[in-house]
């Protein structure tokens, strides 16, 4: 198995564990996410249909909460300029480690940002296309004072 992979379990299972008891069925769960986030040539062709369909001119394309960069490097893989953004420091540390296991161009990783959707770092309009995909279940919504 190679790091990146192993380091994606590992973080996965600590993700998990804080939400509560870990089973045998959950650690085999998470193997099974783990290889699908470590297949970019293949995992994310679906959502990309989904784009083509309803916006066949789209090129430019930003992933919300990008997560193991699976889509960005899906579509970077298939010719699309893509870009990611996710706030979580541990992803951004993994799409290197998968940068350069699977010897992906270096600059792929100025694709990604570390950051929140609530706050990015691009103008208005920059984009064909924005996908934001198992990305609600992650959000606290807070009630003002």
């Amino acid at each position: 198995m190679i790091k990146a992979k192993e380091f994606l379990i590992q973080k996965l299972i600590e993700e998990y564990r804080d939400i509560g008891k870990l089973t045998p069925s959950d650690i085999e769960f998470l193997h099974r996410v783990a290889e699908a986030f470590m297949n970019d040539r293949e995992n994310s062709k679906h959502r990309f249909d989904i784009i083509i369909k309803y916006m066949p001119q789209a090129h430019k394309i930003l992933d919300m909460a990008s997560g193991a960069g699976t889509s960005g490097f899906y579509g970077l893989l298939n010719g699309y300029d893509c870009y990611g953004i996710d706030p979580s420091n541990w992803k951004f540390e993994f799409l290197q480690m998968k940068i350069n296991e699977y010897n992906y161009p270096k600059e792929w990783i100025n694709k990604f940002t570390l950051g929140y959707g609530e706050s990015m770092p691009y103008r208005d309009s920059e984009f064909d296309f924005v996908s934001s995909y198992q990305t609600l279940e992650h959000c606290v919504i807070s009630k003002s004072a």
